[in-house]
């Protein structure tokens, strides 16, 4: 080929890429990846197929795990949202990042609200320095930026668009403001974006009026869960279940106070009666449907518009749920693996799928997008993180190391726990001078505790935990 006629095809080049409409974004002729990361809260890893759920409750996500690498064993630094997420923007575990409650008690017991240190670099930052376009449209809550008057909490950081309501919220508005920016948005560079919905989460199943719907619609609604349910013997309640529309709304009013105690750090006090729980996992699990949706309808819009070739997905739970595992209808008062075994895959175009088993965290994806995306060192992210470039992905061995937990819910406890390679997990309750081990691999329900059976395992986690608690 002539030299001469380089300038000419340079030309056409980008002719052909202005002709291009939307649906080709150029970011692709750059080489350079799009990424999408989208957090269902608080999803169950055993409630999809890939971690051994018997029923399809998720047909898109289920698919879309048969096309990306499944990490098998991924553990999340923390059993609720505001520090696990916190720590999956800046690869740091929350007694690091700081960001562990919406307050903390100063030197002199006074309550402080709580922000990211300046100091701290967070992933969208880092891409935003690299020049992608940036956007979050997240479900409330920790999320919301004017949360905390006149500072936000530091999520933020990093985007150019950061939406989110103030009440927790469902996916589905969170996935059209992001198919409205994509369609909006120039397609002159690649973007990073965030979308999270609280769809699982029990207040979202109690407030369902205030995202629009009737108490009657909502009330119909919850019966129709409970039916198929049933009729896919996903509940199989040991009573008779003949009752009325009337009797299920007696049930789930009981309910609606006992998990409202719950969310709010209060001891149930009553026990959920039979029906209560068979309606609390019918409706966690029929919960599901309306996400799963929305995320297929997603996954379908970047296709139509040419984008899935050049984009990154990454789909995860930053924690799980109790869901009457343990006696617990919530999340964040402990560290059992219901509540701190996510799901967590990627999809990557042009490689692939596939599933790891050795033990991952969240931590490790900011390092992985950045090697992925082919974004430039950032010394500051760099320094900071505690997570390594995940397998297959990275160029060296991914060694298993122990997997970290901490909660601080609502500044009501707190509680470590350490979960290690070989299999063996240890809680830690200072507070209440109570220490739990467990062998996941012969008790996966951690339901035997063994620290009192074997001193010298619980000793030596005990270490190990303390330790990293300096780190």
């Amino acid at each position: 080929m002539k030299e001469g006629n380089l300038p000419f095809l340079a030309v056409c080049a980008a002719v052909l890429c202005a002709l291009l409409a939307f649906g080709n974004t150029c970011a692709a002729a750059e080489g350079r990846m799009n990424v999408v990361i989208i957090a269902l809260d608080p999803l169950r890893a055993d409630r999809l197929t890939a971690y051994g759920c018997k029923t399809d409750l998720a047909p898109n996500i289920n698919a879309f795990a048969k096309s990306s690498v499944v990490y098998k064993n991924a553990v999340s630094p923390s059993s609720w949202t505001l520090p696990a997420a916190m720590s999956l923007l800046t690869s740091l575990y929350p007694h690091q990042h700081k960001m562990e409650n919406l307050t903390y008690l100063d030197e002199k017991g006074r309550n402080r609200h709580s922000v990211l240190s300046k100091n701290i670099r967070t992933l969208p930052e880092v891409f935003k320095a690299d020049n992608y376009r940036t956007a979050a449209f997240m479900g409330g809550a920790p999320f919301f930026p004017e949360y905390i008057p006149s500072s936000g909490l530091g999520f933020a950081r990093g985007f150019d668009v950061f939406k989110s309501g103030f009440r927790l919220g469902g996916i589905h508005k969170p996935f059209v403001q992001a198919e409205q920016w994509l369609a909006d948005s120039p397609p002159k560079a690649p973007f990073f974006m965030m979308v999270q919905g609280f769809d699982m989460h029990d207040m979202v199943f109690i407030r369902r009026k205030a995202a629009g719907g009737s108490s009657q619609d909502w009330e119909e609604s919850l019966w129709e869960w409970l039916l198929s349910a049933l009729r896919q013997k996903a509940i199989a309640p040991p009573f008779n279940f003949t009752f009325s529309k009337y009797a299920a709304k007696n049930i789930y009013t009981g309910l609606m106070v006992k998990m409202e105690a719950s969310q709010n750090g209060n001891p149930v006090n009553q026990p959920l009666t039979r029906e209560e729980e068979a309606l609390l996992k019918s409706s966690y699990d029929g919960r599901l449907a309306e996400p799963d949706r929305d995320f297929g309808d997603f996954l379908g819009f970047l296709k139509k518009k040419g984008l899935a070739e050049n984009t990154i997905i990454v789909f995860l739970s930053h924690h799980g749920n109790g869901v009457m595992s343990h006696g617990q209808v919530g999340h964040g008062l402990n560290l059992y693996d219901e509540l701190i075994h996510v799901p967590f895959m990627i999809n990557v175009p042009g490689r692939n799928p596939g599933d790891e088993y050795v033990q991952v965290t969240l931590l490790d994806l900011g390092p992985t997008l950045l090697r992925l995306a082919g974004l430039k060192d950032d010394p500051v992210f760099s320094a900071q993180s505690k997570g390594r470039v995940l397998p297959p992905f990275s160029k060296t061995p991914y060694p298993c190391v122990s997997a970290y937990a901490e909660t601080g819910y609502r500044l009501l406890l707190h509680k470590t726990a350490v979960r290690t390679c070989s299999g063996w997990k240890l809680i830690n309750d200072p507070l209440e001078s109570r220490k739990e081990l467990y062998n996941l691999n012969a008790d996966p329900g951690e339901l035997n505790d063994l620290f009192e059976k074997d001193k010298a395992k619980a000793y030596e986690l005990e270490n190990e935990l303390f330790e990293w608690s300096l780190k």
